[in-house]
């Protein structure tokens, strides 16, 4: 599955989860407050909410990127849904989403169903991520296979996968391999998962060390763990500690343990 606010293109912010950025994460409230006070145009809203979103300052972004929406600009209206969706006001984002929806905004339309699907309205989302995907959207593609995948539905969601992965889509890379892994498919799940892992998917990283291990590869299987969970990936230090037990190093399985234990927030 993919859902800060960062330009991907122009005028579009994206809806995925990244780290935030240390610089942004600095300025103080009132500096932007100050900035969109003296704004001097709609592009220094647009790059002032962009700025407060990726610093956490939501109620900024909100009032920066809300004139723009009034006057009519659907990706503005998109990306306030998304500021409004992070704050926790999903029936004021779902409005706004199906609004630039109906006026043919696709990403809207990607949002909305991906708003749906989290909220448990899977049949209408469905529906939704097959609008998008038959305009062309790799992400809806992806998250479509997803849900059918979920649901057994895993031939089609195969098609869909591989369709996604060849669209260069990567989350598709490793839920095709995830899909050829769990049917038996494992040498093709492999060169996947390695091809996902190259590309600094630490997800895959993870899967591709869970396939070697299962198949006797263990000296590889740990090292790639290691990277995994030295890069922050949360499974790859539990799998890990499992394996470290399973060849005889208990001590250094239990300090695993122990580190994840005290990391983990209450």
């Amino acid at each position: 599955m993919t859902s800060p606010l960062v330009p991907v293109r122009e005028g579009w912010w994206s809806a995925f989860d990244y780290l935030v950025d240390g610089a942004e994460a600095a300025v103080p409230d009132w500096v932007r407050e100050t900035a969109l006070a003296h704004a001097a145009d709609d592009s220094d809203r647009a790059a002032i909410a962009a700025s407060a979103y990726k610093g956490g300052a939501l109620h900024v972004a909100e009032a920066a990127v809300q004139p723009l929406a009034d006057n009519g600009d659907t990706l503005a209206a998109c990306n306030l849904a998304l500021v409004l969706y992070k704050s926790g006001r999903t029936e004021e984002a779902e409005t706004l989403y199906r609004l630039a929806h109906s006026r043919g905004q696709l990403d809207a339309t990607f949002s909305l169903a991906n708003l749906l699907e989290e909220t448990g309205r899977t049949e209408e989302a469905e529906t939704l991520y097959r609008h998008a995907h038959d305009k062309g959207n790799p992400d809806a593609t992806n998250n479509l296979a997803v849900l059918l995948h979920q649901t057994g539905r895993t031939e089609e969601a195969e098609t869909l996968y591989r369709h996604a992965h060849n669209r260069g889509n990567p989350d598709a890379t490793n839920n095709l391999a995830i899909l050829l892994h769990q049917t038996g498919r494992t040498k093709e799940a492999e060169t996947l998962y390695r091809h996902a892992h190259n590309r600094g998917d630490l997800v895959a990283t993870n899967n591709l060390a869970v396939l070697l291990g299962q198949v006797g590869h263990t000296d590889e299987a740990e090292t790639l763990y290691r990277q995994a969970h030295d890069r922050g990936q949360p499974y790859a230090g539990y799998n890990l500690a499992k394996l470290l037990d399973e060849t005889g190093r208990t001590e250094e399985a239990q300090a695993l343990r122990r580190q994840a234990a005290d990391t983990t927030p209450e």
